[in-house]
């Protein structure tokens, strides 16, 4: 998904970055806020990834996160090419 599709997606749940950080922090209290919201940021504007965190995300409210092209490894985008 691109950053404004994921931003119309959490206009769509009525939820915003802060929802989700709450939320996600229950889930994982080891985890300080103020990284799941750096996390959550990086997710929603295509500029890294964290499976972990993604997967509770796309499971619950259908969001399409997956590894920027720029993060994914040479061998994997050369079988692509």
């Amino acid at each position: 998904m691109t950053p404004r599709e994921n931003k119309e997606k959490l206009m769509d749940i009525g939820k915003n970055v802060a929802d989700l950080v709450k939320e996600l922090h229950e889930q994982y209290p080891q985890v300080k806020e103020r990284s799941l919201r750096a996390m959550i940021d990086d997710m929603i504007w295509c500029r890294d990834y964290y499976p972990r965190y993604a997967m509770y995300l796309n499971t619950k409210y259908g969001f399409k996160f997956k590894s920027p092209d720029h993060k994914r490894p040479a061998k994997q985008m050369l079988r692509a090419a």
